[in-house]
């Protein structure tokens, strides 16, 4: 509902900007379109840096990054939770509100890239790979999908009804070794060994 009131807070200045510019029976229509493009344009955007980045790094090395950040992230959390004994999300709320939104939004449109990427992976390896990578991927997708809806139900969903989090450290524990068990998955190869034929080799004897 803010989101809303913002959106048509923004679209009614665009009208009166551009109304001088193309009369008042075209503005709104205007105003919409560049409104809607200015919405559309950061997906753009994220797309053609996405496409980029696949050009450089495999979407294997780049799932393993993240897989390891995920993994120290949560477990600083789990430390400062069972060693301090203090629940940073908690303190976090209880202390700065209007912060602790935006981290939670950030953290939910990083984690929807995350398994963005994982879902690319998992379709590419029912393509391409051979059994054993169909499976890890397939393991990996639905590790990255049961830690989001869990994490959405335990943090996100009270975050946005403004209740706190119901998160503690064993929660943060297990967040922490899932993703430093899908960071051993690239380590296993995933192509067949490819055998020499006899013919070639009896031709080159």
């Amino acid at each position: 509902e803010t989101s809303k009131v913002y959106f048509d807070r923004a679209n009614h200045q665009i009208t009166e900007t551009v109304s001088p510019l193309v009369g008042e029976q075209y503005a709104p229509s205007i105003a919409a379109c560049i409104s809607y493009g200015l919405l559309v344009l950061p997906l753009g955007v994220v797309i053609v840096l996405f496409d980029h980045i696949r050009a450089l790094l495999s979407l294997q090395k780049i799932l393993l990054v993240v897989n390891i950040y995920l993994a120290a992230y949560f477990a600083t959390l789990w430390l400062m939770s069972y060693v301090v004994g203090l629940e940073p999300m908690a303190f976090f709320f209880a202390n700065n509100m209007s912060s602790y939104l935006s981290l939670q939004l950030l953290q939910a449109l990083g984690y929807l890239l995350y398994l963005t990427m994982q879902t690319i992976n998992f379709i590419s390896s029912w393509k391409f790979d051979t059994s054993l990578g169909k499976t890890i991927s397939s393991l990996q997708w639905i590790a990255a999908v049961l830690v989001g809806l869990h994490y959405y139900v335990v943090a996100f969903h009270p975050a946005v009804s403004m209740k706190p989090p119901r998160i503690n450290w064993k929660i943060y524990a297990v967040y922490s070794v899932t993703f430093s068990i899908l960071c051993l998955f690239p380590k296993i190869k995933w192509t067949k060994k490819q055998y020499i034929s006899n013919t070639s080799v009896n031709k080159k004897c």
